[in-house]
C-alpha cells in the first residue's frame, strides 16, 4: 500500500513540474492554478483514458454521431479521471 502511495505521489510531483515547465507556452495562463490543481490529483493512467476518450470524440464527430452525446460522454470521462 506504501508502494502505491508513493508512486501515487511521483506522479503527482512530476505532473506538477510538466505544469511549471510549460507555464510559458499555456494559452490560457489565467488557469494555472486549476491546471495545477487537476495535475496534483491526476494520474498518467487517468491522463492516458482522456487522451484516448478526446481521439474517440474525434471519431465520432467524423462520423456524424451526435454532437450533444459525444461531447457528453467525452466530459464524463474527464469527470471519472479527473
Amino acid at each position: 500500500m506504501e508502494a502505491r502511495y508513493t508512486k501515487a505521489r511521483k506522479e503527482a510531483s512530476d505532473l506538477s513540474y510538466l505544469v511549471a515547465i510549460l507555464r510559458n507556452h499555456l494559452i490560457f495562463r489565467e488557469e494555472i492554478q486549476y491546471i495545477k490543481r487537476v495535475a496534483d490529483r491526476s494520474s498518467y493512467e487517468g491522463l492516458e483514458k482522456i487522451l484516448d476518450a478526446l481521439e474517440k470524440a474525434k471519431a465520432r464527430l467524423r462520423a456524424n454521431v451526435s454532437f450533444e452525446l459525444t461531447m457528453e460522454l467525452l466530459f464524463l470521462t474527464i469527470q471519472e479521471n479527473t
